[in-house]
């Protein structure tokens, strides 16, 4: 079992891995879902930005969040598009990483927005790249942080 993030697919897919998703398990003993962090994939204003540059700033984030760019991300990411109204779309709704991302961020809980977490994702390179590397018939000779 690997227990990684949406944006890895494309990695996996790349090293010719056959991956399939499923839910991360309960915890029997508790009861309780473990509650994977999830994150929209979001864009902002920076509140710096010269009042003369807005409009052209709104246009580019309305752009992006417009149906047909959602749905070139989830057809190029697999990602789960922002827009609920696109659910229904095939490409969303007949593809098994998109959907089965949507069920396991069921059970999550908003990430927070914090440095720290940049210890967790350093904690879990070493591993979740091993598996590429290894995959691509590589061996470990040293360590995956040094490279």
């Amino acid at each position: 079992m690997i227990i990684n993030v949406p944006w890895s697919f494309g990695d996996y897919k790349k090293a010719g891995i056959n991956f399939e998703l499923a839910r991360i398990p309960l915890i029997n003993q508790t009861g309780i879902w473990p509650g994977p962090m999830v994150s929209p994939l979001g864009f902002s204003m920076n509140a710096s930005v010269p009042r003369w540059k807005v409009p052209e700033v709104v246009e580019l984030m309305k752009y992006l969040l417009s149906p047909e760019v959602q749905l070139t991300f989830t057809n190029q990411f697999d990602a789960i598009p922002t827009r609920k109204d696109l659910y229904d779309d095939p490409a969303v709704r007949d593809n098994p990483l998109v959907r089965m991302s949507e069920y396991q961020m069921e059970v999550g809980r908003t990430m927070p927005i914090v440095p720290e977490l940049r210890a967790v994702w350093d904690a879990m390179r070493p591993s979740y790249q091993a598996i590429l590397w290894i995959r691509r018939g590589f061996r470990q000779t040293r360590s995956l942080t040094s490279l």
